[in-house]
């Protein structure tokens, strides 16, 4: 099956194990999400939470949250697996997950230092429009906005 056809699902309570397996891989020690929130993230009913497979493992995730009496979503992760990156998947997710969270502007914040990730956002129309510094353990967080409408 072509990465393409990979169907994007909606991830539940039952993913936790996958998706910790799947944190593992994607992020370091200090940027894995701890269980107790990648539960929550998988629970909360506000959160888009979404998922692609290939044979009971997740290779892609992305988690959004449209805030409260605002304009704004939020994109509070996004990950495909290494051998998996460059397909287009996180493309695909990004694009899925902005709709789902139906707001006129998203915002997320990723490492000064990924250059994969800002690369994919710059492509996706974002803009960045400031600096969180120290965010992520001493490294600044560029902080990404996309107005959809």
């Amino acid at each position: 099956m072509n990465s393409s056809d990979l169907p994007i699902f909606q991830a539940r309570w039952r993913d936790l194990k996958a998706l910790r397996a799947h944190e593992s891989i994607c992020f370091n020690q200090d940027d894995a999400w701890p269980l107790i929130e990648l539960f929550g993230v998988l629970i909360q009913p506000k959160i888009v939470r979404l998922k692609i497979e290939v044979d009971s493992q997740i290779v892609g995730f992305f988690a959004g949250l449209p805030l409260r009496n605002s304009e704004y979503g939020t994109v509070l992760t996004i990950s495909v697996l290494p051998g998996w990156q460059g397909q287009g998947l996180g493309k695909r997710l990004l694009a899925t997950g902005e709709t789902a969270l139906d707001r006129p502007i998203i915002e997320l914040t990723t490492r000064r230092s990924n250059a994969a990730a800002i690369n994919l956002y710059k492509g996706a129309g974002y803009v960045q429009t400031g600096v969180r510094e120290g965010y992520y353990f001493g490294e600044d967080g560029l902080i990404f906005e996309k107005h959809i409408r």
